[in-house]
């Protein structure tokens, strides 16, 4: 079943990918320039926490916007129904301060849950899979769509943990080899960081496909959500 989702996936990704990566770039490109600049311009000898917490309050800004917009994609997709990528625009800020304390919340969540033992941090990251789709389509609260995603999750838990772990090896893997390529520091370096992060944000959306992918497969099969 696991091997049926990621092929399923990557198919979609695949077909999808032009208008995809039409969703994701214009906001995303602007968002890695920055604060791949602002990351590499840091002295970790003169760290401070607002040059940690600068990057994850942009990204809490501009990440809700073209995943929403993503989600509401691919559910149109698979009703046969056509939106403009500018009324996926405005659903993602329609739904981005809901969608944003969810992201916030789940995020603590399942970083305490890493710090702590790793593997409760990763049995959140899957349990709470369901929730934005559940908080969009649904229009239930950040906190009712993670404790119902919870819920649902549970028997799919270790096709979604699996799913995670082929996708991060395999959309990561080919950056990490290139990126010892280059010495650190460098100006070449910096260009790779930029270009990859770029590439990444579009590359990203596979897990939101493959979460997609196997909650409509719950949905049908189990009537939940």
């Amino acid at each position: 079943m696991l091997t049926t989702f990621l092929l399923d996936s990557w198919s979609f990704f695949k077909r999808h990918i032009i208008t995809i990566a039409a969703i994701v770039l214009p906001i995303s490109i602007p968002f890695e320039i920055i604060t791949t600049l602002q990351q590499n311009s840091i002295n970790m000898e003169e760290l401070v926490l607002a040059d940690l917490l600068l990057p994850l309050l942009i990204d809490s800004m501009v990440y809700p916007v073209y995943t929403i917009a993503v989600i509401f994609y691919m559910s149109s997709v698979v009703s046969d129904k056509s939106s403009d990528i500018k009324t996926l625009w405005s659903l993602g800020i329609k739904f981005w301060l809901p969608f944003m304390i969810y992201s916030i919340a789940s995020g603590i969540i399942i970083t305490i849950g890493l710090i702590l033992f790793i593997i409760p941090g990763l049995i959140y990251t899957a349990r709470y899979a369901f929730a934005p789709f559940d908080l969009l389509f649904n229009e239930n609260t950040p906190f009712d769509a993670m404790k119902n995603s919870w819920h649902a999750a549970k028997d799919y838990l270790w096709i979604i943990l699996g799913g995670y772990i082929v996708i991060t090896v395999i959309v990561f893997s080919p950056f990490y080899f290139i990126s010892q390529l280059f010495t650190q520091g460098s100006t070449t370096m910096l260009i790779f960081d930029i270009i990859s992060n770029i590439i990444l944000s579009v590359l990203h959306v596979m897990y939101t496909v493959f979460s997609y992918r196997v909650y409509e497969y719950a949905k049908n099969e189990k009537q939940i959500l």
